[in-house]
């Protein structure tokens, strides 16, 4: 409840948090970072999360900050923002390829979960008109998702899956969707 903070200052030399560019980082394990907080008024438009942090913790304050357009996040990550983090700048999540748990399409984050890879962010602001469903993913769309105004023509693969397909076609979920190509044999 803090929304014109900057910057945090005084931390000295911590073995249990690091401090830097707004983010306040904990450790949750001897080797192991962990993004626990963001200045609201940090002045970061884009996020990268350093090689040293494993992710975001589930607790983060990602809607505090309206400044973040982007959040990239390394190979090894195994934390991820989830639909419940709304923000409502971001326009895109974005995963370095050869993560073994989750990966990105047009700034569409997607994660693994009992073995197979479901969507789990796709933000509110990404300006995608068009977005084709990978492969062999569930797409989820919830009734807390992010309201998108943008995309306007879906494309589901037959290896795909949807829950919360009535929310798509009644468009709660994506206002302006014009068009859904669904591919023979779905």
């Amino acid at each position: 409840n803090c929304p014109s903070l900057e910057s945090l200052g005084g931390l000295g030399s911590s073995n249990s948090y690091k401090y830097e560019n707004g983010c306040l980082y904990y450790k949750k394990e001897k080797f192991t970072y962990m993004l626990r907080f963001i200045c609201p008024n940090a002045q970061i438009t884009t996020l990268t999360i350093p090689s040293w942090c494993s992710g975001v913790e589930s607790a983060l304050n990602l809607s505090e900050n309206k400044n973040i357009k982007t959040i990239n996040m390394h190979k090894n990550c195994t934390s991820f923002p989830d639909s419940y983090m709304k923000n409502d700048c971001l326009e895109s999540v974005n995963v370095d390829s050869g993560n073994s748990v989750a990966f990105s399409k047009n700034g569409v984050l997607f994660t693994k979960s009992s073995g197979s890879y479901l969507n789990t962010f796709y933000p509110n602001k990404n300006k995608t008109k068009s977005f084709t469903i990978p492969d062999n993913v569930t797409f989820n769309v919830y009734s807390g998702s992010p309201v998108n105004p943008y995309l306007e023509t879906l494309y589901i693969p037959k290896s795909a899956k949807i829950n919360g397909h009535e929310r798509i076609a009644q468009k709660r979920v994506f206002t302006n969707l014009k068009t859904i190509y669904v591919q023979s044999g779905s």
